[in-house]
């Protein structure tokens, strides 16, 4: 069932992909690579993965992990940082990732964002651009359903 569940999100964000225009050739675009988000071409930039172990206690006391990619601390967003918007910052000294504003004391959040639940299984999944959400945002339970899907452009909610 839980396959089900990612085929459906990975078919989710391939559509996301697919808004070019049809130029005839007959031929679909490419799939977004793992380092892009569904919306948006990600620019090349070096990204680095992190792993906690322990990213923060679940409602019934147990841990939860998280991995994501960041992005080299000082990195400013091509279109800047824009006032009014909340940035994800991973801060590698305290192992936190904070909200931030104006700018970030760490490295954005560039890439996919999971959380899993001590059992190993997938708790969430998100995407990121520069630090804003981006993208499809699913939230599962410990059964494997989704129980909250929300869609994100550039920090922006649009469903």
């Amino acid at each position: 069932m839980k396959a089900v569940y990612h085929i459906i999100a990975i078919a989710l964000l391939f559509a996301l992909g697919c808004n070019q225009p049809n130029t005839g050739s007959g031929t679909m675009p490419d799939p977004p690579k793992e380092d892009s988000v569904a919306n948006h071409v990600t620019l090349p930039v070096e990204t680095q993965t992190v792993l906690l172990d322990t990213y923060k206690k679940d409602k019934d006391g147990t841990a939860v992990t998280a991995k994501f990619k960041v992005v080299k601390p000082g990195t400013t967003p091509p279109e800047g940082f824009v006032s009014g918007k909340e940035y994800a910052c991973y801060n590698e000294k305290s192992k936190t990732i904070l909200p931030a504003q104006g700018g970030c004391n760490g490295n954005l959040l560039h890439g996919k964002f999971a959380q899993y639940y001590a059992s190993g299984d997938l708790k969430s999944e998100s995407y990121y651009y520069y630090g804003l959400l981006d993208s499809v945002d699913l939230q599962y339970n410990k059964a494997h359903e989704i129980i909250t899907e929300k869609m994100w452009n550039k920090g922006e909610r649009v469903k």
